[in-house]
């Protein structure tokens, strides 16, 4: 019995941390993408900006994962024409104004085990990424960052 139980159980809390993992991963991409499809609509939540509107959207599909770890979220914005630097605030146009690439992501979000047997108990570290281009500026003008 001994010899049968200890590798099963080491087995199948293996395929459960794998699959913690995994589901960890998704929801935090689901989340961002869920941010990403509120930013490009120029939407803000009441009595807030645009990027802490995104910020409590991505937060609230994160399914808890992300809650007080707010810091881990990035918003960037890019022009068209030069995808390779993010837009600074203070130009002639607001950065988060139509045609712009908005991209949400979660980055270095630690992850341990639950069960780390034969392993040191590391975290793994994720990092969640989406992208799409912002929506046609409304006629009141860019939201306020």
């Amino acid at each position: 019995m001994a010899l049968v139980l200890v590798p099963m159980l080491g087995f199948l809390f293996l395929i459960i941390d794998i699959g913690w993992a995994v589901f960890t991963k998704g929801t935090l991409q689901h989340a961002v993408r869920e941010g990403v499809r509120f930013g490009v609509t120029s939407r803000t939540l009441p009595g807030m900006g645009h990027r802490d509107s995104i910020r409590s959207v991505v937060v609230a599909n994160s399914l808890g994962l992300l809650k007080g770890k707010e810091d881990l979220i990035h918003i960037e914005w890019y022009s068209q024409s030069d995808l390779g630097t993010p837009l600074k605030p203070g130009g002639s146009t607001p950065i988060n104004s139509g045609d712009n690439i908005i991209e949400v992501s979660v980055e270095g979000f630690a992850h341990s085990p639950l069960l780390p047997l034969y392993r040191t108990g590391a975290p793994l570290f994720f990092t969640a990424r989406s992208s799409d281009r912002m929506e046609a500026t409304p006629p009141s003008g860019a939201p306020p960052l």
